[in-house]
């Protein structure tokens, strides 16, 4: 039913900022037994495809029906923007991907995006803008997330939160 994982997986191709040398390959994160995420920009009208390592002959994967499946094929890609994808092996299963239309800072006790964060590419944002707790007669309250905006495959927008999970709270 699944594939063997690999244990590394990495995206490369024309129709991703990586480009086409693997050498360049941006390298997925593990978040979970046999998935694996990216955040990356991609390009219409090239191709990508994932690989088990950045050297030597790496096993090779591509998407055909939101499905995984080894060996040289590519994923022609359509789409513009920056997205998350998402790839299980044990399951074969791909996400359909979600573009990653805006990510801003986000100040809890003003309830409001403060500043937007430019990606900045290989799936690392970043933002400039000046940061001032508000002081509470308790002290500084420095409670902050980055709330993001995403568009599925229908056009659809939904936004998440990211940030961090304090300890003791699920």
């Amino acid at each position: 039913n699944g594939l063997e994982d690999p244990g590394q997986v990495y995206i490369t191709g024309t129709g991703c900022e990586a480009g086409d040398d693997i050498a360049n390959a941006l390298a997925m994160h593990n978040i979970g037994e046999g998935e694996y995420e990216i955040y990356v920009k991609l390009v219409a009208g090239g191709t990508y495809k994932f690989i088990s390592s950045k050297v030597g002959a790496p096993i090779e994967y591509y998407v055909e029906d939101l499905k995984l499946r080894e060996g040289e094929g590519t994923t022609n890609n359509t789409l513009n923007g920056v997205y998350r994808i998402k790839i299980d092996f044990s399951t074969t299963a791909v996400s359909s991907p979600i573009e990653i239309k805006e990510v801003g800072y986000w100040f809890c006790p003003n309830n409001k995006v403060e500043w937007k964060l430019n990606y900045e590419g290989k799936g690392v944002w970043k933002g400039t803008g000046l940061v001032t707790f508000k002081q509470e007669s308790w002290g500084r309250d420095e409670r902050y997330k980055f709330r993001v905006t995403t568009s599925d495959a229908t056009g659809a927008t939904a936004q998440e939160d990211w940030g961090p999970t304090n300890k003791g709270e699920d």
